[in-house]
């Protein structure tokens, strides 16, 4: 004989289905959420490590650059002193010195600077 039937899905069993699947949807989300935020993290912090790099490889140059600018300063005055040059010529060996002197001040500022940085990007908590 045969049989056939109607099935009909009615929710006795299942009542908080809605609520199961809403809860879910929003761990989803967070976790996406955490997850972009630890990529921006990273990103961010190897942006602040290249920065750093940058800055200490100018802060060397800065160094190397303000060191011969001195002694140049200090030849030309004792030529100057020796009648060897001229004054103008002193007065602008002191004046490099000086610019020199000056830009090493700056990059000493952007290196503290970005190594302050590389400091707060390594302060996040990673797992």
């Amino acid at each position: 004989m045969p049989t056939f039937g109607i099935a009909f899905t009615l929710p006795l069993f299942n009542w908080n289905g809605g609520d199961v699947g809403q809860a879910q949807a929003a761990r989803d989300r967070a976790q996406v959420g955490l997850d972009l935020a630890r990529r921006e993290a990273a990103a961010a912090r190897a942006s602040a490590e290249r920065r750093y790099g940058a800055a200490m490889a100018r802060l060397e140059r800065d160094r190397r650059l303000l060191g011969g600018a001195d002694r140049v300063a200090v030849m030309s005055l004792r030529a100057y002193a020796e009648g060897a040059v001229a004054l103008p010529s002193v007065l602008e060996a002191q004046r490099t010195a000086r610019e020199a002197l000056a830009r090493y001040i700056d990059d000493v500022a952007a290196a503290l600077d970005a190594a302050a940085a590389v400091r707060l990007a390594g302060a996040t908590v990673e797992p």
